[in-house]
């Protein structure tokens, strides 16, 4: 399975992020950066993206074993966030969610640099830049036929988008919530057959030609022997780590849902819950997304009870 994440879910390590990191085959996050320039050189009148780059210092590990990537095929979603961006300003059928424009010239791409790493490094999202980024990561997800891990429906317009959802099969495992990257490649290398079963079971949800009633017993099975597998290695995974920096090892259930979902879902339901916090009703929030699949695939991820030591 090769999935997608977002890198709000990944900067806070969420347990989507973690999930994602532990059963994916790989993962692609947006990697702020500028087009056409040198790193270092946007980096210099952009400290916040060196700020950002060190915060995410402790998956250095999963970069090098290749579980984390910026990009797929030689290509990366940042010009999907940048065309939806351009979508926001100039498109009349978003004309509700003007009000949440990027406030930074759209042709000033350090700046725009510099304003997502601020935003990843926030305690909470500001909409005016993770609405552009979620869009833009869906079509990059949508046009290579990847899996876009999600958190759990929160807020509003989550709660509008997970009911445009098509529901393919949910099943139950173990998920290490906290830990280092390097306890995570070991859970990897621990739980290898198990972890390439299951996430392969839970790829073959998404093709509509297979029996979908068949595939459902078969991710139920794998899961189990997932789960099996996670607690043989459990006692070795709890062991303290030598890095006192390190983070103590929690784990938790995760509740993993697969899911298809329209590519435009993040507008669309951004201007339903628009609509609705002006009173005006969510009316018709069809957002119409050129040259992009109709549909997109999910991963729904939410823990469940709290973090175990």
């Amino acid at each position: 399975m090769l999935a997608v994440l977002s890198p709000y879910h990944l900067t806070s390590r969420e347990p989507a992020a973690m999930t994602a990191l532990q059963l994916a085959d790989h993962v692609v996050t947006l990697l702020p950066t500028v087009r056409n320039a040198d790193t270092m050189e946007a980096a210099a009148d952009a400290p916040r993206y060196v700020q950002l780059i060190e915060s995410w210092s402790w998956t250095r590990p999963l970069w090098e074993a290749g579980v984390l990537a910026s990009g797929f095929e030689g290509d990366d979603a940042a010009r999907d966030v940048h065309d939806v961006t351009l979508e926001l300003i100039h498109d009349d059928r978003l004309a509700d969610l003007r009000p949440m424009l990027p406030r930074v010239p759209e042709e000033d791409e350090a700046r725009m640099l510099g304003a997502i790493a601020h935003d990843l490094l926030r305690a909470g999202p500001n909409p005016t830049i993770s609405l552009p980024v979620a869009a833009g990561l869906d079509r990059f997800a949508a046009r290579y036929a990847l899996v876009c891990v999600r958190s759990g429906a929160a807020s509003v317009a989550q709660k509008l988008e997970a009911s445009m959802t098509k529901r393919l099969g949910a099943v139950a495992i173990p998920v290490l919530v906290q830990a280092s990257a390097e306890r995570l490649l070991e859970l990897r290398g621990h739980l290898g057959p198990q972890r390439l079963d299951l996430a392969g079971a839970l790829a073959d949800l998404y093709d509509p030609g297979d029996a979908p009633d068949g595939l459902t017993r078969s991710v139920r099975t794998l899961a189990s022997a997932y789960e099996a597998a996670f607690q043989r290695a459990l006692p070795d995974l709890l062991r303290p780590d030598p890095d006192a920096d390190a983070p103590p090892v929690r784990w938790s259930l995760a509740a993993i849902e697969a899911v298809n979902l329209p590519v435009d879902a993040v507008l669309r339901s951004s201007v339903a819950a628009a609509r609705i916090a002006r009173g005006r009703g969510p009316g018709s929030a069809a957002v119409a997304v050129a040259d992009a699949p109709p549909s997109c695939a999910g991963l729904l991820v939410r823990p469940i009870g709290r973090p175990q030591r």
